[in-house]
């Protein structure tokens, strides 16, 4: 599994993205995007319909990060994976969600008819063990899904 910045922009070039926030673009609730995610998002953007979902309700930090990086955000009363991206969004173009749990953004993608690409989860000394935790149990459930249902 790779971490976001290892993709290939280039590969959703005239998609609609939608990228997680926590544990995908920084660590979790830190409010320093690092320099490389930066420059990620933005090429992504130069050519893809970009939106950051978090299951922070719209918070200051959800709207900052998206005016820092030039992009939209998924503004919504659902938190993931209960959001319908399509109506929210309005977009028709093919639909692909990047974070880095499946309990919350691959089932937002399956929900979403989406592709789903799971990135490696960024952590630092601050993560909480909890959310720690939940990302041992996610990749168990990751594998589960994966090995018994093809996903």
């Amino acid at each position: 599994m790779r971490a976001l910045t290892e993709l290939e922009p280039a590969t959703f070039f005239g998609k609609t993205v939608i990228l997680d926030i926590d544990g995908t673009l920084v660590p979790e609730r830190s409010v320093k995007l690092p320099e490389p995610v930066r420059v990620f998002v933005k090429e992504l953007a130069a050519h893809s319909d970009v939106y950051l979902c978090s299951n922070s309700h719209l918070d200051q930090r959800t709207l900052a990060f998206a005016e820092m990086l030039g992009v939209k955000y998924v503004e919504s009363h659902y938190r993931k994976p209960r959001i319908d991206i399509r109506s929210v969004t309005g977009t028709t173009n093919e639909l692909v969600v990047i974070g880095d749990k499946w309990l919350t953004d691959g089932r937002l993608a399956r929900r979403n008819q989406a592709r789903f690409v799971k990135v490696k989860h960024i952590a630092d000394k601050h993560t909480p063990w909890l959310a720690e935790a939940s990302y041992a149990f996610d990749a168990l459930v990751y594998w589960w899904v994966r090995v018994f249902s093809g996903a």
